[in-house]
């Protein structure tokens, strides 16, 4: 990894994910869920919904997650 001074501070590169060198325990696991996160974000973002409505769609996706395609 490259390190270079940004600030008066050293900073190297990351290897792609930041988990893996923190040895975190599932660090793929942690990389895709982070990138998830940030997809969700910007489609939440670009498609200027409101908390109400990320929060509806969130209630619609557990019903899906854990099953309960047909619910009430």
């Amino acid at each position: 990894m490259s390190k270079r001074i940004v600030e008066e501070i050293e900073v190297e590169a990351s290897s792609g994910n930041v988990f893996a060198e923190l040895n975190l325990p599932d660090p793929d696991k942690l990389q895709f869920k982070s990138d998830l996160t940030v997809e969700i974000t910007k489609a939440i973002r670009d498609r200027g919904l409101s908390q109400t409505t990320t929060v509806n769609c969130e209630r619609h996706f557990n019903h899906i997650k854990y099953g309960q395609l047909f619910h009430q």
